[in-house]
């Protein structure tokens, strides 16, 4: 009786810690290592002929500006709304991750179609673009988003990632 209940709290332990290792503290979400583990998975078992594989990159403009104003106990919440709002926006199984300060990307299967990809982005852009009420603030956050499609833009985790993260600066510069 003794060894499994050190045995079940080793266990509970061991998932603790690897939970831990693959998520976010703040927001509870996914992390990069996480991400990297998922979509090199993805992608290794992916048949040429399979549905598409899309990566959007989501980095919320002028976070910086707010997180300076009011604090990074506001900013916190921010991105803690945030993350809520875009697990809300995606399918169930597609993946949401933050990557670290500001950025978030989703990864979404069987979607490389232009029109339901649009729509996501509009339906992630309406979510984000919400007014939050933080205390008696409420702000106004906007997302700059750049999508990556496999295999058109890259056929590797760092490919993909790195075409969203660039089609995401030129959204951010463009102001769309």
């Amino acid at each position: 009786m003794q060894a499994e209940t050190d045995l079940d709290r080793v266990r509970g332990g061991e998932r603790r810690a690897r939970h831990l290792a693959l998520h976010d503290d703040l927001t509870s979400l996914p992390n990069l290592r996480h991400l990297l583990e998922q979509l090199g998975e993805t992608l290794a078992h992916r048949a040429p002929d399979s549905p598409g594989l899309s990566v959007l990159y989501l980095d919320l403009d002028a976070f910086k500006a707010a997180n300076d104003t009011y604090g990074h106990g506001v900013g916190d919440k921010v991105l803690r709304i945030t993350a809520a709002r875009l697990r809300g926006a995606v399918r169930q199984g597609d993946t949401v991750v933050r990557l670290g300060g500001d950025e978030f990307v989703c990864l979404l299967q069987d979607v490389a179609d232009e029109t339901p990809l649009r729509h996501l982005c509009d339906k992630l852009m309406q979510a984000v673009s919400a007014p939050m009420k933080i205390g008696v603030l409420q702000l106004l956050v906007r997302p700059s988003i750049g999508i990556a499609i496999c295999p058109q833009h890259g056929i590797t985790a760092d490919e993909l990632l790195a075409c969203a993260d660039a089609a995401m600066y030129a959204a951010k510069r463009a102001g769309c």
